[in-house]
């Protein structure tokens, strides 16, 4: 006797389960609505149960009209294409600010567990370093080359840095500002700025920092050529004076995405010892001589990405 009635009447339910759906909810508000009266007046009936079967009916009626929107393709590919876009291309449905923003609800869940008392200012830690202003631009192609010089006196060190990029603004930026702050003991002018090989207004560019008599303030604006070409050139460089018995290192920290990056640097009168910093710096990255008498260490080839927060150190001796 089941198995007849799940041959006869279960399983056809199952496989048309919209149309029943549809058929059932029609005939409930049909005979809802003519039969109210006729079902109120019914013993045992409670009053008001005419208008229950009614609503019963286009509930139903309204889960067969569902029934009917997930089952088409239209829906079935809308549906299949926005889950896809939510999770492996949110940049295509979401505004970068958002996007931000759920990466680091996402970063707290991951170190909930690890950092169970501070994940939250861990999270935000990372928020800033890797996307906070890093997002408007990164570099490419990155050269810095430091000419070191002791002077007679045994403690005055000349620097001559040059630095030398490609600067990549981001798909989502018309325009990209470039801000570095410059902490010296002693003189620092800059001599040169090309973007493009365009020679640039100096005064506009660098300045004193109103705040620390021993930072110098490096701002630029630049914009590309054209929406298709967002690469610019840049060129620069500077000059400073340093105290060696105070000061006796300079410092590179990176403060954004570098793609392929080249240090070198000579000195005349003084040692000179080289180390990578921050992440990933626990091996010593080997100097190679070029014909210029530079030593040269390449921190990440032309395919490698150099993440903000790492970057080198000079150590320098007087050896007179």
């Amino acid at each position: 006797m089941w198995e007849l009635a799940q041959k006869t009447i279960i399983n056809p339910t199952k496989q048309h389960i919209t149309f029943v759906l549809l058929l059932v909810g029609a005939l409930l508000i049909l005979f809802g609505t003519t039969h109210a009266g006729f079902i109120d007046g019914l013993p045992l009936i409670p009053k008001g149960t005419g208008e229950i079967v009614q609503k019963v009916g286009s509930a139903i009626l309204g889960a067969g009209v569902f029934a009917v929107i997930m089952k088409s393709a239209q829906f079935t590919e809308y549906f299949q294409k926005s889950i896809h876009e939510v999770f492996y291309s949110p940049d295509s449905t979401s505004s970068l600010e958002v996007i931000k923003h759920k990466w680091e609800i996402l970063t707290r869940s991951l170190l909930k567990n690890t950092l169970p008392e501070s994940y939250q200012d861990a999270s935000s830690v990372i928020m800033k370093r890797f996307f906070n202003d890093e997002l408007q631009f990164h570099f490419e192609d990155f050269s810095v080359s430091y000419d070191f010089t002791l002077k007679d006196d045994g403690k005055t060190l000349q620097v001559v840095n040059k630095t030398t990029a490609n600067i990549v603004i981001s798909p989502k930026y018309s325009e990209a500002k470039i801000v570095q702050r410059i902490k010296n003991d002693g003189k620092i002018h800059i001599k040169s700025l090309l973007i493009d090989d365009i020679p640039m207004n100096l005064e506009k560019c660098f300045s004193q920092d109103p705040e620390n008599a021993l930072t110098k303030n490096f701002e630029l604006v630049v914009c590309p050529k054209s929406a298709t070409d967002k690469t610019i050139k840049m060129e620069r460089v500077y000059e400073y004076e340093q105290d060696l018995t105070k000061e006796p290192y300079a410092i590179g920290s990176l403060e954004r995405y570098i793609k392929g990056m080249v240090v070198k640097a000579k000195a005349s009168g003084c040692g000179l010892y080289f180390r990578p910093t921050g992440a990933g710096a626990i091996y010593d990255v080997p100097g190679r001589e070029d014909g210029e008498g530079y030593t040269r260490w390449v921190l990440a080839d032309r395919n490698t990405l150099l993440l903000p927060g790492q970057g080198y150190i000079f150590v320098l001796t007087n050896d007179r």
